[in-house]
């Protein structure tokens, strides 16, 4: 089993004068009915900056190799495989494109 070293610890221990409280703010959706709210918490400063860092660092390459292919991570990946899909010829008038959203 690994285990952290002691450099590395230190690198996962937040920075006391640069750590803030971690704060939520809200984003309208006025495409919606009611106009819902997004919740968006902001934690650039964060205690948990450091160790979120070296999570991402430590799993990305399993996301990437596992999930990536199966989802979006924002318009312009979007935009970039639908271009690839339409290069490959697959794009056609019967192509159908599906929007949904998860509510709780």
């Amino acid at each position: 089993m690994k285990k952290i070293t002691e450099w590395q610890k230190l690198k996962l221990m937040p920075i006391r004068k640069k750590t803030e409280l971690a704060y939520m703010y809200f984003i309208p959706k006025p495409h919606k009915k009611g106009t819902p709210l997004r919740p968006i918490l902001n934690t650039i400063h964060a205690a948990t900056k450091q160790i979120s860092q070296f999570l991402d660092k430590s799993i990305r390459p399993l996301f990437d190799r596992f999930v990536r292919q199966t989802m979006f991570v924002d318009g312009a990946d979007l935009l970039d495989r639908l271009q690839k899909y339409i290069q490959k010829g697959y794009f056609n008038a019967s192509t159908l494109f599906i929007t949904f959203d998860i509510t709780n």
